[in-house]
């Protein structure tokens, strides 16, 4: 037996144990940062890609399964209930849009199938595509407060009355991690650029359906669009 050789002391041992709780301790919420902060970015992306995938139909013309006519119009919502945002889309062809004109676009109507011919709502559970239940939403989001609807068509013609809260503006969306409130209501209301300059989120959405993905720039206090 070689007793030449030596071993770690309990004490070098318990120096390891504490540098390996240390770094754990301070790495743990960085780790966690980094995943909440990449699920919010792609989140909101998946939210971008649901409605350019509505104009994508309109541009494609392409036709109700039901009527054979053409969809010529979309619409979303982003609505919120107690577990998160709820993503409700609609489509319509051109015979409701030629009858209901400017009254399709109606935020109150949002889910409505005499309205439209298409209904889906759209959640974090599914991955950003259709929810197996009107009730799923992405449930790590809170929306800031302002105009939740926007209704499009890529048909030009003067006699619609293009109608959208949200065109021309940018609707601010936030991880419910990084804003203070214990409901949906108050997570909303508190919804905004944050004093501690957190990456903060929206969509802007032109009455041709084309969504936009911004990112607040808080040197500037003006939103930038993002590049993915």
């Amino acid at each position: 037996m070689d007793w030449n050789k030596t071993a770690f002391t309990l004490v070098e041992l318990l120096v390891v144990i504490v540098l390996i709780g240390v770094i754990a301790l301070v790495a743990t919420p960085n780790v966690r940062e980094f995943i909440n902060n990449r699920e919010y970015k792609n989140d909101v992306y998946k939210i971008s890609a649901i409605i350019n995938s509505l104009r994508s139909n309109l541009e494609s013309k392409k036709a109700d399964v039901n009527t054979g006519l053409p969809l010529e119009i979309g619409s979303v919502l982003l609505g919120t209930d107690a577990n998160g945002v709820r993503v409700i889309t609609g489509l319509a062809d051109s015979e409701r849009l030629q009858r209901l004109r400017a009254n399709i676009c109606n935020a109150n109507s949002a889910a409505d199938p005499n309205v439209w011919n298409v209904v889906n709502t759209y959640s974090s559970s599914q991955n950003g595509t259709v929810a197996s239940t009107a009730n799923e939403t992405f449930i790590n989001l809170s929306i800031a407060p302002g105009g939740n609807w926007a209704c499009f068509t890529i048909k030009m013609d003067n006699n619609l009355a293009y109608f959208d809260e949200y065109s021309g503006g940018v609707r601010g969306i936030c991880h419910k991690s990084k804003i203070v409130g214990t409901s949906i209501n108050e997570r909303n209301q508190n919804c905004s650029p944050s004093a501690n300059n957190v990456p903060y989120y929206g969509i802007s959405v032109n009455k041709f359906g084309r969504a936009t993905v911004h990112r607040y720039d808080y040197a500037t206090s003006r939103w930038r669009e993002e590049q993915n």
